[in-house]
């Protein structure tokens, strides 16, 4: 009401000029104050939804080398070690499988020309820290005792296609 009477004095005043840049600065303000409101809450929503794909990533990297892991022989009390080494070299790619990375580089697998699998990236790991991994137990198997070799089962088919050599050499040992 206030604002009415200070707007219609004006006009009987005739200062018709001085009204519209009073009208036009409150408006501005006006605007001004919903933009800044609506840009915080428009950062607030992207911080959360960022959030939320760093989540879904974590989750879908660790659930594959869980997956992974378990197929390849690795004891389940080490699957917190081999989540800690994996999360470092695996991503979340479009198309939410992982692909191995150095830093941005991607990691190619032994041939040189095709990207590195799990397959590949968990016999590196059973050279590199073999108490990871299950021992053999089975009839005439030594137990461990001066053998690495990781245990993969038998019905899992791409294991045994992507650890072929690895079998033959008798550094992986097949399983139920």
């Amino acid at each position: 009401e206030r604002q009415k009477l200070a707007d219609q004095e004006l006009i009987e005043a005739g200062k018709l000029d001085e009204l519209l840049s009073q009208r036009t600065e409150r408006l501005r303000t006006d605007y001004e104050s919903r933009f800044e409101k609506m840009q915080r809450e428009q950062n607030e929503a992207l911080e959360k939804a960022n959030g939320y794909e760093n989540q879904f990533n974590t989750m879908i990297v660790e659930n594959q080398l869980k997956d992974a892991a378990l197929k390849n022989g690795v004891r389940p009390e080490a699957i917190a070690d081999v989540l800690a080494r994996g999360k470092s070299i695996w991503k979340r790619t479009e198309s939410n499988s992982i692909a191995a990375y150095d830093g941005e580089t991607p990691l190619y697998g032994k041939k040189g020309s095709d990207p590195l699998d799990l397959g590949e990236w968990f016999e590196g790991l059973a050279d590199q820290a073999p108490h990871l991994f299950k021992s053999s137990s089975g009839s005439g198997a030594a137990g461990g005792a001066g053998s690495q070799g990781r245990r993969i089962s038998r019905f899992d088919q791409d294991a045994l296609n992507s650890n072929l050599e690895a079998i033959a050499e008798g550094r992986v040992v097949l399983g139920d």
